[in-house]
């Protein structure tokens, strides 16, 4: 029989009740700790003012420093 990795106890798994597994478990992160992950991860967003070559109009295309995007969308 196994010990359970919490307490200690005999087990058949790996914990002796759900409180054990909840203190040993890794906990899911914040929100403001995923954003950061994302934005280290892709860099901000900038903003690329474009002319259409058809009509003459300026407009927005939003997208990540880090990313690469095709040239066929800018």
């Amino acid at each position: 029989m196994n010990s359970c990795l919490n307490c200690g106890k005999p087990v058949k798994n790996k914990f002796c009740n759900v409180s054990c597994q909840n203190k040993v478990q890794k906990k899911s992160p914040a929100k403001e700790n995923i954003q950061k992950g994302i934005i280290k991860r892709f860099g901000n967003f900038i903003i690329i003012i474009k002319n259409c070559p058809k009509c003459g109009k300026e407009f927005e295309i939003t997208k990540r420093e880090n990313s690469i995007n095709k040239k066929e969308k800018q």
